[in-house]
């Protein structure tokens, strides 16, 4: 397949410290899958630096491109390695640190978009075709586990045992203060998509990306930009994020376009570029 077109947002904002990272590779480097994804840390950057350096590269490594590519087969893998991965990240970094994770995976046929916390994934061509959904304590299911577990939830929505107080999200990597009992988990939702041409256009962002506006008008905003002339995937990126995003916060985004073109080769580059950009970043 061709090398998506990509345009790429992170910025601190007024923040103390910048806690997003980010990963893209190309195929070459990932096991035959285009990998887009966003870690968004809390408390400190240790756990999202971890999860940013190792875990799609090794993911990736245990789906090959000619398995069965179904939801059940491939959920239970990638639940398995996220699983043993959150325990592995948890003797690494100081115990009352996590991060989100939201990763989007793209082959020839198939997109995989995984997802723990409430960072975002957005798929769409001229409407919205699939959102990824927020892991926030008040969210039924989510809050009901929580109380069976031992842990409460607070009336501004934060999670609280008889040890710690304020997790603002009910599944990350990490945060082992929060994970006795299951109080808190990395389960990730895990959702197989067969590609068509509707699938025109992916989004994956920071919770600090969508502060402002609804998926839907986000999509709106992006989808109209882009039929623009001379509007290309890096000025549409910036643009979107300045029209929804919190001032206050950490934002990053990743917009990748996923229709035909011409001049791959120069694709390709861009793409590399950016990967380079994030390492100067985050060292």
């Amino acid at each position: 397949m061709q090398c998506p077109r990509v345009g790429i947002h992170y910025s601190q904002n007024g923040t103390p410290a910048m806690t997003d990272f980010f990963y893209l590779a190309t195929p070459e480097k990932n096991n035959g899958y285009y990998a887009y994804a966003i870690f968004d840390g809390h408390v400190a950057y240790s756990a999202a630096v971890y999860a940013q350096q190792f875990l799609t590269r090794e993911l990736c490594k245990t789906l090959d491109q000619d398995v069965d590519l179904s939801l059940e087969n491939v959920a239970d893998k990638i639940r398995l390695f996220i699983e043993n991965f959150d325990e592995e990240l948890m003797r690494q970094v100081s115990p009352d640190t996590g991060c989100t994770c939201c990763i989007a995976l793209v082959n020839q046929d198939f997109i995989i978009i995984i997802n723990i916390g409430n960072s975002k994934c957005l798929l769409f061509g001229d409407q919205l075709l699939f959102q990824t959904t927020d892991h926030k304590p008040v969210v039924s299911g989510e809050k009901n586990r929580i109380i069976r577990s031992g842990g409460r939830v607070s009336p501004d929505g934060k999670i609280f045992t008889d040890t710690v107080y304020g997790l603002h999200i009910s599944r990350s990597l990490g945060d082992a203060w929060y994970k006795k009992n299951n109080v808190v988990v990395c389960t990730p939702d895990v959702q197989v998509i067969k590609k068509t041409d509707e699938h025109q256009y992916l989004l994956v962002g920071s919770d600090g990306m969508f502060a402002k506006r609804t998926n839907e008008e986000i999509v709106h905003y992006i989808h109209t930009s882009l039929q623009s002339i001379g509007k290309d995937q890096q000025f549409v990126c910036d643009d979107v994020v300045r029209f929804s995003h919190n001032p206050a916060d950490n934002c990053t985004a990743i917009l990748v376009d996923l229709r035909p073109y011409d001049d791959e080769e120069e694709v390709e580059e861009e793409v590399e570029e950016h990967a380079e950009i994030d390492l100067q970043v985050h060292k």
